[in-house]
């Protein structure tokens, strides 16, 4: 991680609770240019995205992931994309959640 923290297209979001860090998210915009292959796209990348277990259920990963929705929002991104482990049923209802918000708007 520490070769990406100052590349100007990762972002990186720590959340506090007076000086505990109790969770953070990184996040990547990417620009892909047309190619004889592909189309163009201009997405958000959620690499990761973690909350201290004793923290959960407080609003802590929403705040993230606004923080990634905002961006998108201010550069007109329409497409956020992220990957879960299979058998992680926790992420994979908060992300189907978020999903459905981003399809609202």
């Amino acid at each position: 991680m520490r070769n990406v923290i100052n590349i100007d297209n990762h972002h990186f979001v720590v959340c506090k609770e007076k000086d505990e860090e109790i969770g953070y998210i990184w996040f990547e915009e990417i620009i892909k240019y047309d190619t004889a292959f592909s189309f163009s796209s201009h997405y958000i990348y959620i690499h990761q995205i973690s909350v201290n277990e004793n923290k959960r259920g407080m609003g802590v990963g929403k705040s993230l992931f606004n923080s990634a929705l905002d961006l998108a929002n201010s550069k007109s991104i329409k497409r956020i994309g992220l990957d879960y482990w299979v058998k992680n049923s926790m992420a994979k209802s908060i992300y189907e959640k978020w999903d459905l918000r981003l399809k609202e708007k």
